[in-house]
């Protein structure tokens, strides 16, 4: 088993942004990752999460048992509800350990946690729906 290596995902929508202010976030909230295990993109939200390049290459070639995955924000995983439940699952099947931060979900393993992730994705979702019919309009 790994001796529980730290990696974070940063994602932005558009080349013009940076994940620097995401980066940094992290890094103050006490975490300490090494610079070759902060994995950042540039793709939509939309985009499901194992369709992303560097989100795929970090869960399949990278993330090892007992390893943790930090994320800013819920969000910054993915605004399609089911994906990132999906998604989620998928790392605690493979026993990776994931971090939310600034969305008060220390871990998804218990009830409680599950319930409270379900709630936030359920209001990303509903925030990408607003974004769309925005646009449209």
């Amino acid at each position: 088993m790994s001796a529980g290596r730290i990696f974070s995902y940063c994602r932005v929508l558009i080349s013009e942004q940076t994940t620097d202010n995401q980066v940094l976030a992290i890094k103050s909230a006490g975490y300490e990752i090494q610079h070759n295990r902060v994995i950042s993109e540039t793709t939509s939200g939309s985009t499901l999460a194992m369709e992303r390049q560097a989100f795929r290459t970090l869960v399949e070639h990278k993330l090892e048992p007992g390893d943790s995955l930090v994320v800013l924000k819920l969000d910054r995983l993915g605004r399609d509800n089911i994906d990132v439940q999906h998604t989620i699952s998928m790392l605690i099947e493979k026993r990776r350990n994931s971090r939310f931060f600034r969305s008060s979900i220390k871990g998804s393993r218990f009830f409680n946690g599950r319930l409270r992730l379900q709630m936030f994705l359920a209001f990303a979702e509903f925030e990408l729906n607003r974004i769309r019919e925005r646009t449209q309009e």
